[in-house]
């Protein structure tokens, strides 16, 4: 199931940027590639974390164990 269904079957989330929630940290934009953002998203709403909890969560992980 790709992106698009699964947001059809079970509803589409706000981002920050949508709902212009106001964020209360510094944050800062990184590019990644498509494919894994999608991914990454749809892992986000069956897990029920954020993107940006997952993502900073993986980058912790890495530079602990390097």
């Amino acid at each position: 199931m790709g992106l698009d269904e699964f947001i059809q079957k079970n509803g589409k989330k706000d981002t920050p940027f949508e709902s212009k929630i106001k964020l209360t940290e510094a944050t800062k934009l990184i590019k990644i590639n498509e494919l894994l953002h999608e991914e990454l998203k749809l892992y986000a709403v069956k897990s029920k974390l954020t993107m940006k909890d997952i993502a900073e969560m993986a980058i912790r992980e890495y530079i602990d164990k390097h």
